[in-house]
């Protein structure tokens, strides 16, 4: 509770209390290179690269470590193909190329790094969480914190070309061969951190039914008792 914002302006029980605004700052960088050379008369090659990369951030409206909406967006894309050109003969042409691409997407919290054990958890709950990050508390009246945002995953692709064209007088003849494979790997976290539902039932005059006056999500919370609570292990995916 401690890390929600000071109020802004005063306000009734239950009503909004607090105005704020948020910058959000994109970056997106992109190199190109290209390199040719001429083996022989008949052999010529050329190597490219080019690398993307960019962070696309989400809403950071407390500017707080349990800020709701506080994810960022990492992307980096490198890609590299080579291409040779074989003149076998004045009327047969040979092409030879390769490419490889990697587009790596990391999706967290900026609270990423946070450390789950100054809240209270158990050591053993601490350690059980691969990315840790501020846990996402839902609430049913305040603002609910942090943010389900917790994934990486990595995009791949290998090819590989070849093209023969051979020229008979007024006629051609080509033929080929193209082999991609084309590869994702990475975890999703979601909730790794857990997702803490709080609402007023446990702090209303009487659980079973609403009395008006009684029960609060954050007296709930204040007391340690979430009406829901879930934890997410992530897998690799192949």
């Amino acid at each position: 509770a401690k890390t929600f914002p000071a109020p802004t302006k005063a306000a009734n029980f239950g009503a909004n209390n607090i105005a704020v605004a948020t910058s959000q700052f994109d970056r997106a960088d992109q190199l190109t290179g290209k390199f040719d050379h001429t083996f022989a008369e008949w052999w010529r090659a050329n190597l490219s690269y080019l690398h993307y990369g960019s962070r696309e951030p989400g809403e950071n409206w407390f500017g707080t470590v349990s800020s709701p909406a506080q994810w960022l967006l990492a992307r980096k894309v490198d890609a590299t193909q080579i291409n040779n050109l074989f003149t076998l003969n004045s009327s047969t042409v040979l092409s030879v190329r390769y490419g490889y691409n990697r587009f790596p997407n990391d999706n967290y919290q900026t609270s990423l790094g946070f450390n789950p054990a100054t809240l209270g958890f158990a050591s053993s709950y601490v350690a059980a969480q691969q990315r840790p990050t501020f846990p996402n508390v839902t609430m049913q009246t305040f603002s609910s914190l942090g943010v389900n945002n917790n994934q990486f995953d990595v995009y791949s692709s290998r090819n590989f070309m070849a093209g023969l064209s051979k020229f008979m007088g007024k006629h051609s003849l080509k033929m080929g061969f193209d082999y991609r494979r084309m590869r994702i790997s990475g975890t999703t976290y979601g909730n790794n951190s857990g997702l803490f539902t709080f609402t007023d039932v446990f702090t209303r005059a009487n659980a079973a039914s609403a009395t008006a006056g009684t029960g609060s999500d954050l007296a709930s919370l204040l007391i340690g008792a979430p009406e829901a609570v879930e934890s997410f292990v992530g897998t690799q995916l192949y």
